[in-house]
Protein backbone atom coordinates (compact mmCIF):
# COMPACT_ATOMS: atom_id res chain seq x y z
CA UNK A 1 0.00 0.00 0.00
CA UNK A 2 2.87 2.51 1.16
CA UNK A 3 4.64 1.66 -2.12
CA UNK A 4 1.25 2.67 -4.21
CA UNK A 5 1.13 5.58 -2.80
CA UNK A 6 4.62 6.81 -3.17
CA UNK A 7 4.10 6.24 -7.11
CA UNK A 8 1.12 8.01 -6.90
CA UNK A 9 2.91 10.83 -4.88
CA UNK A 10 5.51 11.09 -7.64
CA UNK A 11 2.93 11.04 -10.29
CA UNK A 12 1.12 14.31 -8.68
CA UNK A 13 -1.63 12.57 -7.03
CA UNK A 14 -0.07 12.36 -2.95
CA UNK A 15 -2.56 9.67 -1.52
CA UNK A 16 -3.91 8.69 -4.10
CA UNK A 17 -4.66 4.73 -3.43
CA UNK A 18 -5.59 4.01 -7.05
CA UNK A 19 -8.22 4.76 -10.16
CA UNK A 20 -11.60 3.22 -9.27
CA UNK A 21 -14.38 2.81 -11.69
CA UNK A 22 -17.97 0.83 -12.51
CA UNK A 23 -19.08 -0.48 -15.50
CA UNK A 24 -21.95 -2.98 -16.73
CA UNK A 25 -21.32 -6.45 -18.21
CA UNK A 26 -23.09 -8.45 -20.12
CA UNK A 27 -24.02 -11.73 -18.68
CA UNK A 28 -25.11 -14.21 -21.89
CA UNK A 29 -24.81 -17.46 -19.52
CA UNK A 30 -27.49 -15.73 -16.45
CA UNK A 31 -29.79 -18.27 -15.06
CA UNK A 32 -33.48 -17.65 -16.33
CA UNK A 33 -34.83 -17.68 -12.57
CA UNK A 34 -32.81 -14.25 -11.84
CA UNK A 35 -32.89 -12.54 -15.26
CA UNK A 36 -35.49 -10.06 -13.51
CA UNK A 37 -32.84 -8.90 -11.03
CA UNK A 38 -29.85 -8.93 -13.16
CA UNK A 39 -31.78 -7.19 -15.87
CA UNK A 40 -29.54 -4.13 -17.31
CA UNK A 41 -31.29 -0.41 -18.22
CA UNK A 42 -31.12 -1.96 -22.02
CA UNK A 43 -32.89 -4.63 -21.32
CA UNK A 44 -30.00 -7.29 -21.51
CA UNK A 45 -28.87 -9.51 -18.80
CA UNK A 46 -25.77 -8.38 -16.87
CA UNK A 47 -23.95 -7.18 -14.24
CA UNK A 48 -22.46 -4.28 -12.51
CA UNK A 49 -18.74 -4.33 -11.49
CA UNK A 50 -16.80 -1.79 -9.69
CA UNK A 51 -12.50 -1.88 -9.64
CA UNK A 52 -9.76 -0.43 -8.30
CA UNK A 53 -6.31 -0.69 -10.05
CA UNK A 54 -3.09 0.97 -9.77
CA UNK A 55 -1.07 2.51 -12.51
CA UNK A 56 0.38 -1.28 -13.65
CA UNK A 57 -2.97 -2.32 -14.27
CA UNK A 58 -3.01 -4.29 -10.93
CA UNK A 59 -6.23 -5.00 -9.34
CA UNK A 60 -6.48 -4.05 -5.76
CA UNK A 61 -10.42 -4.04 -5.54
CA UNK A 62 -12.59 -6.23 -7.37
CA UNK A 63 -16.69 -6.55 -6.48
CA UNK A 64 -18.70 -7.98 -9.07
CA UNK A 65 -22.34 -9.49 -9.16
CA UNK A 66 -24.31 -6.73 -8.13
CA UNK A 67 -27.50 -6.68 -10.18
CA UNK A 68 -27.54 -5.13 -13.45
CA UNK A 69 -29.73 -2.17 -13.36
CA UNK A 70 -28.45 -0.07 -10.50
CA UNK A 71 -26.11 2.62 -10.86
CA UNK A 72 -23.15 3.82 -9.89
CA UNK A 73 -24.73 5.61 -6.68
CA UNK A 74 -26.28 2.36 -5.73
CA UNK A 75 -23.30 -0.22 -6.63
CA UNK A 76 -20.76 1.82 -3.91
CA UNK A 77 -23.43 1.58 -1.24
CA UNK A 78 -23.07 -2.32 -1.63
CA UNK A 79 -19.17 -2.39 -2.00
CA UNK A 80 -17.41 -3.93 0.59
CA UNK A 81 -14.25 -1.49 0.11
CA UNK A 82 -16.63 1.80 0.03
CA UNK A 83 -18.22 -0.04 3.70
CA UNK A 84 -14.88 -1.03 4.88
CA UNK A 85 -13.63 2.68 4.57
CA UNK A 86 -16.92 4.71 6.19
CA UNK A 87 -16.78 1.75 9.12
CA UNK A 88 -13.12 2.64 9.28
CA UNK A 89 -11.88 -0.92 8.70
CA UNK A 90 -10.25 0.51 5.76
CA UNK A 91 -7.16 1.60 5.20
CA UNK A 92 -4.73 0.97 8.42
CA UNK A 93 -4.89 3.75 10.24
CA UNK A 94 -1.43 5.36 10.83
CA UNK A 95 -1.22 5.72 7.35
CA UNK A 96 -0.89 9.74 6.43
CA UNK A 97 0.04 11.57 3.21
CA UNK A 98 -0.12 15.58 3.18
CA UNK A 99 -1.92 17.10 -0.29
CA UNK A 100 -1.66 21.27 -0.44
CA UNK A 101 0.08 21.08 2.89
CA UNK A 102 -2.90 19.63 4.64
CA UNK A 103 -2.11 16.24 6.57
CA UNK A 104 -4.35 13.38 6.20
CA UNK A 105 -5.60 9.83 7.25
CA UNK A 106 -7.72 8.69 5.05
CA UNK A 107 -6.35 8.28 1.23
CA UNK A 108 -8.05 8.99 -2.19
CA UNK A 109 -9.36 7.33 -5.07
CA UNK A 110 -9.12 8.78 -8.48
CA UNK A 111 -12.69 8.18 -10.08
CA UNK A 112 -14.82 9.74 -13.10
CA UNK A 113 -17.25 11.75 -12.33
CA UNK A 114 -21.01 9.73 -11.03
Amino acid sequence: MNQMMERNAERSFPGCMGSMDCAHWEWHPCPKGMVGAYQTQKGARGVFTEAMCDKDLWIWHLFLGAPGSLNDINVINQSPLYIDVTASRWPPWGVTCTVNGTTRTLQEYLVDFI
